[in-house]
């Protein structure tokens, strides 16, 4: 299982073709992002969640859901272990099964005083429920997981931020300019493909973060999204796997034994507090 981004936030396990093979590249069943739509939400109130999987091979793709409601443990990780271990009973609550599910929040009955002194918090001042995926094509399988924000404190729920497009950026002198990367797009093999994700002006919010002072009383902070943008291909090798505003552009190069045909590229920029948005294009290699 290898992690993409947060451990919160996303994690990418597929069974890999290769264990050298960098993580940005998708040569075996693979889940590549889990996506929330709202991505923060408290009790009782319901949210669309969406996995983007993915099978060279073409299988179908079978993807089973559970909510993880088992405590944090002595492990220290932010998804406990039991969430993958434990198939069913207390503390895995059954959603569905399919690429998109309904789920409704359950009460976890945690007011903010329990939550900081029990740590849940991260640097945000998020509180994630684990959403366990089991995916399976044909005899390969894999886990994947998401962080579900919970609404704790009286705050305004985040928000997924939002691809525009996504770009074959131009030469830097002017010479030619941004062009969208489009679906069915020719690409010659022997050129290096240069892209940039075009994000809405209001995807990276601001939002506050309470501390405490030295007397004990709660300060706020307002603070803005670092948003970063990961990178997958079928074929080819980025030279940043992540990009982000100071460093928006990433490059896929090509290869000798790269072979003509379908390329899929996938764009999936995260939040840092459970937000994402996912892109993806299919392009045609010669």
């Amino acid at each position: 299982m290898r992690p993409v981004g947060t451990a919160l936030l996303l994690i990418l396990a597929s069974s890999c073709s290769s264990p050298f093979a960098p993580y940005s590249h998708i040569g075996a069943l693979s889940v590549i992002a889990i996506h929330a739509e709202p991505p923060e939400v408290g009790p009782n109130q319901t949210t669309t969640l969406t996995a983007t999987a993915f099978d060279p091979m073409g299988r179908p793709i079978v993807i089973d859901w559970a909510a993880c409601t088992l405590p944090p443990d002595s492990s220290g990780a932010e998804i406990p272990p039991a969430c993958f271990t434990t198939a069913s009973g207390d503390g895995i609550l059954p959603i569905g099964e399919g690429d998109s599910v309904s789920f409704t929040m359950p009460d976890l009955h945690l007011d903010p005083k329990t939550a900081f002194l029990q740590h849940r918090f991260d640097a945000t001042d998020g509180v994630y429920l684990p959403i366990r995926l089991v995916v399976k094509a044909g005899d390969s399988t894999l886990q994947a997981a998401y962080g579900l924000r919970y609404s704790v404190l009286p705050m305004p729920p985040n928000r997924n931020p939002i691809i525009t497009d996504i770009v074959i950026a131009g030469d830097a002198d002017g010479g030619a300019p941004d062009a969208s990367l489009t679906d069915g797009l020719a690409w010659d093999r022997s050129s290096p493909l240069t892209m940039r994700a075009i994000l809405s002006p209001d995807s990276a919010e601001q939002y506050m973060v309470v501390s405490l002072d030295s007397n004990g009383n709660p300060v706020a902070t307002q603070k803005t999204e670092v948003l970063r943008v990961a990178w997958f291909a079928t074929e080819g090798a980025f030279d940043n796997e992540v990009t982000g505003l100071d460093r928006p552009d990433t490059t896929l190069t090509f290869d000798a034994t790269t072979p003509a045909g379908p390329l899929d590229v996938w764009t999936v920029v995260n939040d840092g507090r459970g937000g994402n948005a996912v892109v993806h294009r299919t392009l045609q290699l010669r």
